[in-house]
């Protein structure tokens, strides 16, 4: 397995960890979540000290409707495609059965990271706004906490994409050889 295989695997399980934990926590009625995601959630906003990430029954937050849009549509289409991103990584042959979504992962990864990387702008660009309201240390965690959500999804977009290619122009040249 390739060290960037092996990264993107990392990242696709870590974003369903923090999808599950923290990122669908502002959307999710309070009354549905669990005691320990609230205290997540806490945790957050105390360490990022900006109000992306606040539950509407704690604050509130109809200016982040956008935000909040971003997280809907996280759940419903981020997080099926990163299960789908793993499933085709489990390489090209599971139990002696041909996996059927090997051939289409460089496409999976750049649907992903186009998506991701194109929403991130807008939140990175809040951050970029309110960032000098909050102390150096909340700063610095925050660029800790989005920069690298940013960040792996534009190297799996592009990444995907040159493979994708490759992909492509070596299925033309056997084609003309048949």
């Amino acid at each position: 397995m390739s060290v960037y295989t092996a990264t993107v695997k990392v990242y696709c399980v870590l974003h369903l960890v923090f999808a599950a934990l923290t990122d669908m926590i502002p959307v999710i009625p309070e009354q549905y979540l669990f005691g320990f995601q609230i205290f997540l959630n806490d945790q957050v906003n105390a360490i990022s000290a900006i109000d992306l990430m606040e539950r509407p029954a704690t604050k509130s937050v109809a200016h982040l409707s956008w935000f909040h849009s971003m997280l809907i549509f996280e759940i419903l289409f981020q997080v099926p495609v990163l299960i789908l991103i793993l499933m085709s990584l489990s390489g090209a042959k599971n139990g002696g059965k041909s996996n059927s979504l090997y051939k289409y992962r460089h496409l999976l990864q750049v649907i992903y990271g186009t998506h991701v990387a194109t929403t991130m702008i807008p939140v990175l660009g809040y951050i970029y706004s309110v960032i000098h309201t909050v102390p150096l240390y909340n700063q610095v965690m925050l660029a800790l906490m989005y920069v690298p959500f940013a960040a792996m999804p534009l190297i799996m977009a592009v990444v995907g994409t040159n493979n994708l290619l490759a992909q492509i122009d070596s299925s033309g040249r056997q084609k003309k050889r048949n």
